[in-house]
């Protein structure tokens, strides 16, 4: 892939979104970041296909949102949870049943920007085409098999080098967390470095709360939420509480969860390096 500059500050190791869009974040402010990949190009494996608001609002305030909607992105509004597909008699399957949904945003627009919980905004674009947008935005800053599995690293830092993404946590695919939250952990991470790079925060209090505060956010949000959403849509329950909870929206359940979705999954690192 070429030599190495010798003026790079940061080397990210992997270019998927995760290491690109941590890329592109500290090439805005100005840190010379240099990725590393070792295949020849980007993966054209389709794997995650949508994103959560939070993770939607990250994108706007990097200032990607046009260049991922004149690349083909768009949003849709509510999410449909069905069973599993059903044969149909002529060797083929059809969706399963709708057992519950998201709220819908009443002034969806597909091009526009994300909306505010209750409703629920997903961006969809395939990952390919997603990552190929992270490249070209962090340049100008300057086959594997998918298996269901559920793994969380003991730590995100040993010294100098730091993990994320799927090099620390995997989960399976049921409910599209997975790179929603990676994409929320490169923004963590992201300014965890600015603290360390460009306001002389000291390096091991900051890049230790960063790594147990996103274990935290693995821990208690995105593998129980993932892990109830496999088993639920396998032994086709449809009327525990999650369910309860989508269909009365005013419900403190409901609220409970939204507040997850808002202020639990991202990490603030910047406000928490305050009283440093």
């Amino acid at each position: 892939m070429g030599s190495l500059p010798v003026s790079a500050e940061l080397l990210v190791i992997g270019a998927d979104p995760v290491g690109l869009f941590a890329a592109f974040c500290l090439g805005q402010i100005g840190i010379r970041v240099t990725v590393l990949e070792k295949e020849s190009g980007l993966s054209q494996l389709p794997r995650a296909c949508m994103f959560y608001p939070q993770p939607q609002f990250a994108l706007a305030d990097a200032g990607i949102w046009k260049a991922i909607i004149k690349g083909g992105g768009f949003r849709s509004t509510g999410i449909d949870i069905r069973l599993p597909p059903t044969p149909d008699g002529n060797d083929r399957k059809v969706p399963g049943q709708i057992v519950g949904s998201f709220p819908k945003d009443p002034n969806h627009d597909p091009l526009g920007t994300s909306v505010r919980p209750p409703a629920i905004s997903m961006l969809n674009m395939a990952q390919p085409e997603f990552t190929k947008i992270l490249m070209q935005s962090a340049l100008e800053t300057g086959a594997a098999t998918y298996t269901i599995h559920q793994r969380l690293a003991s730590k995100l830092r040993h010294g100098r080098c730091l993990l994320a993404g799927d090099a620390v946590h995997v989960n399976n695919v049921i409910g599209g967390l997975g790179l929603s939250n990676c994409l929320m952990e490169a923004v963590a991470l992201s300014d965890a470095l600015i603290l360390v790079l460009e306001e002389g925060k000291p390096a091991n209090p900051v890049l230790t709360m960063h790594s147990d505060e996103r274990r935290q956010v693995f821990q208690f949000f995105i593998d129980p939420v993932s892990s109830w959403s496999k088993l639920r849509i396998q032994a086709g329950e449809h009327d525990d509480w999650f369910f309860r909870c989508l269909k009365d929206t005013s419900s403190a359940a409901f609220e409970r969860w939204i507040d997850m979705m808002e202020n639990f999954w991202p990490t603030r690192i910047k406000d928490m390096a305050k009283v440093m």
